[in-house]
């Protein structure tokens, strides 16, 4: 499968309908992937899918660009993500999901092994303060980059 070309129009679309909060809940990544790999064998068929969902990302951006399929092919890998084990997602991040949807996001997920930490949200730029008003978390300024993550500043 060829890589993706990620041109300059797809990354202003992906920086304009990104969202990313921060949960305020810390964790240790350690306990969920411990059960995770645990799990591992009965779970094949979900972490198969999750896998497969790369691809099906990658040949969209490839052939469609950034849309709204992105949105919708992250809210069915969160839903399969809070399957796999206990504690990748919880009550309190359910709820601030939820809310997200219910004022506009189309999809997301929690970023990393669960548990708490970063909700990265799809959402169209109009409906974006109706989230952050529902959802209430600090949101993270972030720009989509060819090389990496890296922390420019965080206090």
């Amino acid at each position: 499968m060829k890589k993706i070309q990620i041109t300059d129009v797809m990354k202003r679309e992906m920086n304009r309908k990104l969202m990313m909060f921060y949960t305020g809940i810390k964790r240790s990544a350690d306990g969920i992937l411990k059960k995770q790999s645990q799990d591992t064998a009965s779970k094949l068929d979900i972490l198969n899918y999750m896998r497969d969902q790369a691809g099906t990302l990658k040949t969209i951006l490839n052939q469609e660009g950034f849309n709204d399929k992105f949105a919708e092919i992250l809210h069915q890998g969160w839903q399969k993500k809070k399957s796999i084990t206990n504690g990748i997602s919880n009550g309190n991040i359910d709820e601030i999901y939820q809310q997200a949807l219910e004022a506009g996001a189309s999809g997301g997920k929690i970023l990393g092994a669960g548990g708490g930490g970063f909700l990265l949200l799809y959402c169209d730029e109009a409906k974006q303060p109706a989230v952050r008003n529902a959802v209430g978390l600090r949101e993270l300024d972030f720009r989509i980059a060819e090389r990496g993550s890296r922390v420019v500043y965080f206090a």
